[in-house]
């Protein structure tokens, strides 16, 4: 699971609400990271920030859709 937000506790709650499931987290606080994570394996679920300080986690989105790693759906909140 890759949890994408640029705010910490955001980030913190979604990775402690899943690694107390038994969920194996990663987690970035921006594309660059993300992309670095995504580059080393492929998450089966990616909860990703639209969002983001300076850039648009739309950006990844579509890279993801255009050589998925994950099965996408699209969703908001």
């Amino acid at each position: 699971l890759l949890i994408v937000d640029d705010e910490p506790g955001i980030r913190d709650m979604f990775a402690e609400h899943f690694l107390n499931r038994g969920y194996h987290v990663f987690s970035a606080a921006n594309l660059s990271e993300a992309r670095a994570i995504l580059s080393k394996g492929s998450p089966k679920v990616v909860i990703l920030d639209l969002d983001l300080k300076g850039e648009s986690g739309a950006d990844l989105l579509k890279e993801i859709k255009a050589n998925p790693p994950v099965d996408s759906y699209d969703g908001c909140y």
